[in-house]
């Protein structure tokens, strides 16, 4: 009997040739600085000098807690961030110190992004989000049909066109995006406050709303049909699929390329952040740059105050995107739930909500993605990338409908899509800032992810190295 090892794999020659060193590497997040690696863990920082032939790593948090965003800096600090902590290590990762930002006493936060300036190393951005103001379904709803002032404040600032910079604010708490311009003695809060991805791009800092009341009320802006019928179901309606199909059309290779971010509330700051302008299109070149803190399932939507069980009580099973919240129906799929939890039983117990599978009944690329078996729609890896074709989101989206209308409610899938023939998806190469395809035909699998190269990784785990000739 063969058994299971787990590890990682390296090539150093473009996926020609592979090293596999075993492990429990559970890698959230990596940072190539040449031959050295440094990969962000749950609790755990791992590092290889030798370009991930072998590897060594240091508990930087304890198994209560867990890590949530890792950066380099041009200095070669390396900073990461745990429950209301950020933690800074000047020797490549062997060693930690903490940092600690100046806030009220018993404010409890967990970090989105850590962003160094890439031209002075002494000023780091820190964008931080606070405990979420109750539960998150009600709060939804909310939104959908405009009956709370949080959603009516949400819509409001999605919906202003103010031309000056200035100073934004929503949300109570601390969020927001602190920095420091001496390497981490004094923090203070920037002018925006609200809790937000963060990234830099071509000297400017970018961000994008992540409070999921926030990411909602833009998709619902930009997406009226689809939010209309998921307010429809969570109040008892049925779903027509023409209507999903009417609200699903093919977004284009750069919305379908910005991802998560195709549709978000974003901001840009000049000035370092003392002020910033809200952008009413979130261009490419900052959304691929802001791409990757988002999604990261992870940590990303854990509260600032929740604590894993202890080892005893986890159950060992495969990561599901779907959440208990969300009941599955007799035709095996998942919808969003008709009635508020008090209505679902008060003996019931408390259950999770993922945002991330909530934001897809208000967003066509999430929901869609969701059909595909979880696996995204495109995916980014310096200049390399891959997205759907036209042809294959549309295949999807008939097929998506017309599970909905037998299941009675938006479906989630897993789907089956009825597709006989061309490429599903398309890679693509940039140059001079024009993403444009590489000839052939791609493998047929539809990939998980990709890494430059090029190199693919297909849904069955299966490698494929691209050469361009």
């Amino acid at each position: 009997m063969v058994q299971p090892e787990a590890g990682v794999y390296a090539s150093a020659d473009g996926g020609a040739t592979w090293t596999f060193a075993p492990g429990g590497y559970d890698f959230r997040e990596v940072i190539f600085s040449k031959e050295r690696i440094w990969a962000r863990g749950a609790t755990r920082v791992f590092r290889s000098p030798d370009g991930g032939r072998t590897w060594a790593w240091v508990d930087v948090v304890r198994g209560g807690d867990s890590l949530d965003a890792m950066a380099l800096g041009s200095n070669g600090f390396l900073y990461v961030a745990g429950r209301s902590q950020l933690y800074v290590s000047s020797d490549g990762a062997q060693t930690w110190r903490s940092i600690a930002l100046q806030l009220p006493p018993g404010t409890v936060w967990r970090a989105r992004s850590i962003v160094p300036d890439p031209s002075h190393a002494q000023i780091v951005y820190l964008s931080i989000r606070s405990e979420p103001p109750g539960d998150l379904l009600a709060r939804f709803k909310a939104l959908l049909d405009f009956s709370s002032e949080e959603a009516v404040s949400a819509l409001r600032l999605v919906d202003s066109h103010d031309a000056a910079p200035g100073a934004v604010s929503w949300g109570k708490g601390a969020d927001g995006v602190y920095a420091t311009q001496d390497g981490g003695a004094l923090w203070k809060r920037t002018g925006l406050a609200v809790d937000a991805w963060l990234a830099f791009h071509d000297g400017a800092l970018y961000a994008a709303a992540a409070d999921p009341i926030l990411e909602a009320a833009a998709l619902i802006r930009r997406y009226p049909d689809l939010a209309g019928a998921a307010d429809r179901q969570m109040k008892g309606g049925g779903v027509s699929p023409a209507v999903l199909r009417e609200a699903c059309p093919f977004p284009g290779r750069d919305h379908l390329l910005k991802g998560p971010l195709a549709a978000t509330l974003a901001f840009r700051s000049t000035d370092g952040g003392a002020t910033w302008s809200k952008l009413d299109d979130l261009p490419l070149a900052p959304a691929l740059a802001l791409r990757p803190n988002v999604g990261d399932s992870g940590t990303q939507y854990l509260s600032p105050t929740y604590r894993p069980p202890p080892a005893t009580e986890r159950r060992t099973q495969p990561y599901r995107e779907a959440s208990p919240n969300f009941p599955q129906t007799r035709y095996g799929g998942r919808g969003l739930p008709r009635h508020p939890p008090s209505e679902q039983g008060q003996g019931a117990a408390p259950r999770a909500l993922s945002p991330e599978l909530l934001l897809s009944f208000v967003d066509p690329i999430r929901l869609v993605a969701h059909f595909n078996g979880g696996l995204p729609l495109s995916g980014v890896a310096d200049d390399v990338a891959y997205a759907a074709t036209q042809p294959y989101w549309d295949a999807l989206v008939k097929a998506l409908a017309d599970e909905s209308q037998e299941e009675g409610e938006i479906s989630l899938g897993p789907g089956r899509v009825a597709w006989t023939g061309g490429a599903a998806y398309e890679l693509l190469h940039r140059e001079s800032g024009a993403w444009t395809p590489l000839a052939g035909e791609p493998p047929q699998s539809f990939p998980r992810s990709i890494a430059p190269g090029i190199f693919l990784v297909g849904g069955n785990g299966r490698a494929w190295a691209i050469r361009r000739r």
